[in-house]
């Protein structure tokens, strides 16, 4: 008896700048492995785009082309979405109406999951699709899986790490090679590493976005960026890293979130630190991210790899576009720790009582 012939998965991507062109040449160029691995078909069917006379490295038929993300987000025959463009509010139109019509939403987009994740989850709770995000933390390791599901017998007292990759290749390059802050920002921008407006990445606000997932993830609750401590790294000089590595530490911008068991209380922070050498996290150098995992069962657990770019990103994508596929055939959405569901005390979202400023620390705390 000849096998069914397998189900072909209609995916749609909203967007096709740099993350889009990678998860379509990637999804493209593995697709007999993943097919074969997931036993359905996958084929984007949909790409939505601004231009569609504008050149790109990635070639894609025009009749796949469309400027009407709407129209995406409304066929019914597109099993998943991937939305890739970035920004607040048409990210957050279009997801939600995704989300309503039952679909699968794959996204990156870590500034719309801290601002709204509270709204577009409740909507999943209420049994409006699934949503997956694993690039929109640390790129191409697999943080948010780790959470949900290698660590899944943990809690976490403390989670820390490098989660900008722009500010740890500054601070690289000026501990190496004893620059200033200012010289190594301009190479930054030249190379590619750093946005022409530097100061989500620099200010501590990207990693900031980033630790609000993670805290998400790790306990069930939503901290607001506005709460927490944020500072970035304008202000550290060389003669800061040079005395530093003279003390036996080197400086990294952390994002930290810790827990206290006895109070039931999350506190959230991102600021620059003296870390030991002797720490494996020190050594994290250059773009690359790196993120610690305190776990109460599991111990201590670093996490390495590429935070951004490319094909870190668009492999968590496709990563996620996998996990899809197990909800399409009826797998129920990630749980979110068992404070989420549990009609338990009250988890409290706290952060230091600290002054609010623009400007690094010129002493970086220890950790």
């Amino acid at each position: 008896m000849a096998s069914p012939t397998p189900r072909t998965i209609r995916i749609g991507l909203l967007g096709f700048g740099t993350v889009g062109q990678g998860v379509w040449k990637h999804l493209h160029n593995n697709r007999t492995a993943l097919e074969r691995r997931l036993g359905v078909g996958l084929d984007i069917v949909r790409v939505g785009v601004r231009d569609l006379k504008k050149k790109r490295e990635v070639k894609v038929p025009t009749s796949r082309l469309t400027t009407d993300l709407g129209a995406i987000v409304d066929d019914p025959t597109i099993d998943i979405v991937c939305e890739l463009i970035g920004g607040v509010t048409t990210a957050k139109s279009l997801t939600e109406r995704a989300l309503k019509s039952g679909k699968v939403v794959v996204t990156g987009n870590k500034a719309l999951i801290c601002e709204h994740g509270a709204e577009l989850f409740r909507l999943v709770q209420r049994g409006r699709g699934h949503y997956f995000f694993e690039a929109s933390v640390a790129g191409g390791i697999p943080i948010i899986k780790t959470l949900r599901e290698g660590l899944i017998a943990n809690r976490f007292r403390l989670i820390y790490g490098i989660l900008n990759g722009t500010c740890n290749y500054i601070l690289t390059r000026m501990a190496c090679e004893g620059r200033s802050f200012d010289e190594v920002l301009a190479d930054a921008k030249r190379l590619g590493y750093a946005e022409a407006d530097e100061s989500l990445d620099v200010d501590g606000w990207d990693a900031a976005h980033k630790a609000v997932i993670l805290a998400y993830l790790a306990h069930g609750r939503w901290i607001k960026p506005k709460q927490m401590l944020v500072q970035g790294i304008r202000d550290i000089t060389p003669h800061d890293l040079s005395y530093a590595k003279e003390l036996g530490y080197t400086i990294k911008l952390l994002a930290i979130i810790s827990r206290d068991f006895s109070t039931n209380r999350v506190f959230a922070r991102v600021h620059p630190c003296l870390l030991p050498q002797r720490n494996l996290l020190a050594s994290v150098d250059d773009v690359f991210n790196g993120i610690c995992l305190c776990a109460d069962v599991a111990g201590s657990t670093l996490l390495v790899g590429r935070g951004a770019g490319q094909d870190a990103t668009a492999s968590a994508v496709i990563s996620d576009i996998a996990d899809a596929v197990v909800a399409l055939r009826g797998a129920p959405p990630p749980g979110i720790c068992e404070e989420d569901a549990a009609p338990r005390k009250p988890l409290k979202s706290s952060s230091p009582r600290m002054p609010r400023t623009s400007k690094a620390y010129t002493r970086p705390a220890a950790i």
